[in-house]
């Protein structure tokens, strides 16, 4: 009886052995290159033929070897002695195999058929000895049964294996897989020997694992399966292409050349501990991938463990999670975004109206920066201003974080990226600028890691403005990276000019209603000589007084000699920040405006003049005004503690060859007007006052008027009954302080 014949492919699986040395399964699934499963299936194969030597070491695993030539030799002539040895052996063989073997003729026909045919096929023997077995194959196998039959009855050496359902006597099917061996030639056989054995769970099995890798491969989640070590035995193609990499490229490759964050792949590997254990069934993990495009994308992967003859593999599933996590930021972001805003929104109304009634500047500052800091949403604040003798910013006050400027200098005119220094950025410019999404790694040399070190990840740096005016910047930081963005960053600019606008009106009322006050006298003897005038300058002006209409545009009332009244307009044209100039009673000055037969009357738009808007915003006075034949004397009132340099430079930066004459204190104790102006400050609205003071400056109020309404309303660049309602609710004020008294008891 000649040996059994092996298949194509337990012949390739025996060629990959070395005489006499053991392997592994998964070394020789590798130098198959097939997976471990079908490795260990075949090698079981080859050893139940006495083709292999194996045992089990250690825990799980499994060695395989060939045996000793001369071991294998006599085992197959164990196997071939003496024909009648193997002749009586044969029915014995026959009877007790568990499995169905017959033998049929050259036309198939069954000519003797194993007892176990009751068991496994539900026929009793003499049921199909003399019927044809390929009229039990199912039809849709017969062809190929019956071809390769017919291939082995011409050729004697051809012994293939094949599978075919076989009808049992209930009609189900069973699924066979047959050997057939000829020996038709044999005097003791005469027909050909079919082995066969019930795999039709096996089957079940392997088309279960082909609907799973389909299954596997249509998904649209990746999914890879990597050994104890990290190293990859399997990926489906929508892993591949996340990964941007072929599964040839991907299988013996550790996990690290997809991942090489340090931090994940230990956490993924504690994870796996975990589930070893028995602690957990299930992992969940997020890791960024880098696509095939470059884009860094994020992965969700849930993995669990799969027992294996070698210990244990990791199954994951992994789901492109980036948009789904740019949503739930994004919510995220807009749920902080309001938060903030309901905050802000909070924080200007407590602050609008604490500084109401706050006294000075400091108190102001330090209210807005204690209730900012006192906020969920921000971390803390500080008002900084520019030091004109250093040259940087210097801290006012700070609430929420204490030293934060130690070691830090931030020059007002550096140079270089605004971004990296928004503090100056916003003191040069006027304008809110931020900071966004800093993280201290990276903020280097920026000027900006102080930022990063409180822990805060965003920063606002917005001008405290009034009428151009900047006064100095609220400083604002956040542990928000995406902070101080759209509604937000209104807000906090429209804060920005309420603190501006409170810090204004405190230094005015300040000036105006105090007694004691600063006097500054400057004198330049050629006040336009840097410019190229169309006119030589000659007579005198006098600036008598100005009133601020808002947009750093004052409207300026004087009177001018004759000589001077003739080159105004002239010198109107000339000077940038003069806008236009009218005199009195809107006539010519050839016309008899005369106010006392050689002088004039007259208004001046002024836009940003140098001068005035420094000492406006300071809540100063321009007391003194003269320009007389080129040469301009100044006189400034200013309220004490008013920072006296700021004004100086100013008039030194508009006129080069300005001399301070004089720096005196001053008193106003016993000026009635002055005492009529303090009740009337604060009773009247700062649009009242404006139109009252442009009204009576313009001769509104003189007969016959030198004004109308309407000139008033154009001065203003409001419309006339603006200016009518303005008015009105400015005279009653007026006279309610004349004529308010004690109404007189009637007679009894």
């Amino acid at each position: 009886m000649a040996t059994t014949p092996l298949s194509e492919t337990l012949r390739e699986t025996l060629a990959v052995f070395e005489a006499a040395v053991p392997a592994t399964t998964p070394e020789i699934a590798d130098r198959l290159d097939i997976g471990r499963r079908a490795a260990y299936a075949r090698l079981e194969r080859l050893a139940e033929r006495s083709r292999l030597d194996t045992k089990k070491v250690g825990a799980n695993a499994r060695v395989w070897w060939l045996p000793p030539e001369g071991q294998q030799t006599g085992r197959e002539e164990g196997r071939r002695t003496g024909r009648e040895r193997e002749l009586a052996q044969y029915g014995r063989l026959f009877e007790e195999s568990p499995d169905v073997n017959v033998v049929v003729d050259r036309d198939g026909r069954f000519q003797y058929v194993t007892p176990s045919v009751g068991s496994v096929f539900g026929y009793e023997p003499d049921e199909l000895v003399g019927e044809i077995g390929f009229e039990y194959i199912h039809p849709d196998d017969r062809e190929q049964a019956i071809s390769e039959f017919a291939e082995m009855v011409e050729r004697p050496g051809y012994e293939p294996t094949i599978e075919f359902r076989f009808e049992r006597s209930d009609g189900s099917w069973i699924v066979l897989e047959a050997l057939g061996r000829n020996l038709l030639d044999d005097p003791d056989v005469e027909g050909i020997v079919v082995y066969t054995r019930d795999v039709t769970e096996r089957t079940e099995r392997e088309r279960e694992l082909e609907r799973y890798e389909t299954i596997v491969e249509t998904v649209d989640d990746g999914i890879y399966v990597v050994d104890e070590a990290g190293y990859f035995t399997g990926v489906n193609g929508t892993y591949e292409s996340m990964v941007g990499r072929d599964r040839e490229a991907l299988l013996g490759e550790h996990v690290s050349t997809v991942i090489d964050d340090e931090r994940t792949l230990a956490e993924a590997k504690r994870l796996e501990t975990e589930l070893a254990a028995g602690e957990r069934s299930t992992a969940t993990l997020e890791a960024d991938i880098t696509g095939p495009d470059g884009e860094l994308r994020i992965g969700e992967a849930t993995f669990a463990l799969m027992e294996t003859d070698e210990g244990h593999e990791r199954i994951g599933v992994v789901r492109d999670v980036t948009e789904r996590r740019e949503r739930e930021r994004e919510l995220e972001r807009q749920r902080e975004q309001l938060v903030a805003l309901n905050s802000l929104n909070e924080v200007v109304r407590e602050t609008t109206e604490a500084v109401i009634d706050e006294s000075t500047r400091a108190e102001i500052e330090a209210t807005v920066c204690d209730r900012l800091a006192a906020s969920d949403s921000y971390a803390f604040a500080w008002v900084g201003d520019a030091d004109a003798a250093t040259g940087t910013v210097s801290l006012r006050t700070g609430a929420g974080v204490e030293n934060y400027l130690d070691g830090v200098t931030v020059p007002v005119d550096a140079d270089g990226d605004d971004a990296t220094r928004p503090t100056a950025s916003a003191l040069r410019t006027g304008e809110l600028t931020t900071v966004r999404d800093v993280d201290a790694d990276d903020a280097g040399d920026r000027g900006q890691s102080p930022i990063a070190d409180s822990g805060c990840r965003a920063g606002a740096a917005i001008p405290i403005t009034h009428d151009g005016t900047v006064y100095g910047v609220l400083n604002l930081y956040a542990d928000r990276t995406d902070a101080f963005t759209g509604q937000e960053r209104s807000v906090l600019a429209a804060l920005g000019e309420v603190v501006g606008h409170a810090i204004a009106a405190t230094e005015r009322k300040q000036a105006l209603m105090g007694d004691d006050l600063v006097e500054l006298e400057f004198h330049v003897r050629d006040v336009f000589g840097d410019r190229d005038l169309p006119v030589e300058l000659r007579g005198r002006l006098e600036l008598d007084h100005a009133v601020p209409v808002g947009d750093g545009t004052f409207l300026v009332y004087g009177t001018a000699s004759a000589e001077a009244a003739e080159i105004l307009p002239a010198l109107a044209e000339a000077v940038p920040f003069y806008e236009s100039v009218s005199f009195d009673g809107d006539l010519n000055i050839d016309g008899d405006v005369a106010l006392d037969g050689n002088s004039y009357g007259f208004e001046l738009r002024m836009t940003d003049p140098p001068i005035l808007s420094v000492v406006a915003s300071m809540g100063g006075t321009v007391d003194s005004a003269v320009v007389e034949d080129g040469e301009f004397g100044l006189t400034v009132h200013l309220a004490p503690g008013v920072d006296v340099r700021k004004v100086t430079d100013a008039v030194q930066a508009a006129y080069p060859g300005a001399e301070m004459l004089r720096r005196r204190q001053i008193s106003r104790t016993g000026d009635e007007r002055r005492l009529v102006r303090r009740r009337l400050a604060g009773e009247l609205t700062d649009r009242q006052r404006t139109a009252l003071e442009v009204a009576y400056h313009a001769g509104f109020f003189d007969w016959p008027r030198g004004a109308s309404g309407e000139d008033v309303a154009d001065s203003l660049d409001v419309a006339p009954p603006t200016v009518h309602q303005h008015l009105r609710k400015a005279e009653r004020k007026v006279l309610d302080e004349l004529f308010d008294a004690e109404t007189p008891a009637s007679p009894q």
